[in-house]
C-alpha cells in the first residue's frame, strides 16, 4: 500500500461527485507499478506471505474476495454486485472502494463504495443482442473508455476490462502486473476461483439472487451479517462465449497498453491470455 492512499481517501470522501474524485486521482501514482489481485485458481500457487511482504509498499488493487488475503496492503478494492460477499473494511480504513453497477443488477445491501461507476453497455435499456455484440472484448475499442473521455463503463465483461485497467491508467502507472488472471475455462459457464474448495460457501444461484426491493433478500443478508456467516451472493455464470472472447482480445489489450507506454504482465500458470503477454513471478 502506498503512503499517499490514506490522504487521497480522506479527500475523496470530501468530493461532491464522481467527476471531482477522478480529477483528484489523475496521475497520483505516476510511474508506479500496479499489482492487481484477481481470484483465479492460480492465485493459490502464490505464497500469501510473499504477497503481503513483497507488495506491502506497492500500489495494489484487489478484485472482490482477494481483499481478504491481505487487507492491509490494498489501495483500491474493486467490486460489483456479482459474487458479492460482506467485507470487513475496518481492517483497512484507508482502502478506496470502487464499484461498478448495471441499472438492473441485483441487490447488494452492505456494499458502501467510495466511487460508483455505471456500466451503460448492458442493462434494461439495451437489447441483449446489441449488448453482446458491443462487449469491449469484441469491439476492442479500448481507447473509447479512457476516464478522460467518459466515466461510463463498457460491458467488458469483467472488472478487469470494465474498471481495473482504466483506473490503473488514470492513476498514471507505468506497468500493470495481474496475479491470478486465469480468465476462466473454455466451454464452461462457471468461473473457478481460488477459494472454491474452502469457505465462503457459494449459494445456489437460482435461490439466492438478491432481488431489488425484496424484503426476504434484505433480511437474509442482514442475518448473515449479524451471525458473521461468510456467504457469496449473486453467483454469476459466464454467458455465451465470454471466456473465449476475453482470451482472444488480450493481445489487442497488450498492444493498446503498449501504445500508452504501459507494460502488461501476468502471474499465472493457468491463464488463457495470449502468450504475447509475459508471464513473470512475484
Amino acid at each position: 500500500m502506498k503512503n499517499i492512499t490514506s490522504e487521497l481517501k480522506k479527500q475523496i470522501l470530501c468530493c461532491s461527485n464522481l467527476s471531482n474524485k477522478m480529477d483528484l486521482l489523475k496521475n497520483k501514482y505516476k510511474g508506479d507499478i500496479c499489482y492487481i489481485l484477481t481470484a483465479g485458481p492460480s492465485l493459490n500457487d502464490i505464497d500469501k506471505k510473499n504477497i503481503k511482504s513483497k507488495l506491502r509498499d506497492k500500489l495494489v488493487f484487489s478484485i472482490k474476495q482477494t481483499f481478504n488475503i491481505a487487507p492491509e496492503i490494498v489501495d483500491f478494492h474493486l467490486l460489483n454486485p456479482w459474487n458479492y460477499t460482506l467485507y470487513n473494511h475496518k481492517k483497512n480504513n484507508n482502502t478506496i472502494i470502487a464499484s461498478t453497477r448495471v441499472d438492473n443488477d441485483p441487490l447488494t445491501p452492505g456494499l458502501q463504495s467510495d466511487m460508483v461507476f455505471n456500466i451503460t453497455g448492458v442493462g434494461s435499456k439495451v437489447s441483449p443482442d446489441y449488448a453482446y455484440a458491443n462487449r469491449l472484448a469484441i469491439k476492442k475499442n479500448f481507447e473509447d473508455y479512457l476516464f478522460t473521455k467518459t466515466l461510463d463503463r463498457p460491458w467488458g465483461p469483467g472488472i478487469i476490462y470494465e474498471l481495473a485497467i482504466y483506473l490503473a491508467l488514470h492513476l498514471g502507472v507505468s506497468k500493470i502486473i495481474i496475479l491470478g488472471w486465469d480468465i476462466g475455462v473454455l466451454n464452461s459457464n462457471k468461473m473457478a476461483h481460488f477459494y472454491d474448495d474452502k469457505n465462503p460457501q457459494v449459494l445456489n444461484i437460482k435461490k439466492n439472487i438478491l432481488k431489488q426491493n425484496d424484503k426476504l433478500s434484505f433480511i437474509r443478508m442482514l442475518t448473515d451479517k449479524v451471525f458473521k456467516k461468510v456467504n457469496i451472493y449473486n453467483e454469476p455464470g459466464f454467458v455465451r462465449d465470454d471466456v473465449k472472447i476475453i482470451a482472444e482480445s488480450t493481445s489487442s489489450l497488450f498492444y493498446w497498453l503498449k501504445s500508452k507506454n504501459v507494460d502488461l504482465e501476468i502471474i499465472s500458470s493457468k491463464s488463457l491470455a495470449d502468450q504475447i503477454i509475459p508471464r513473470v513471478e512475484l
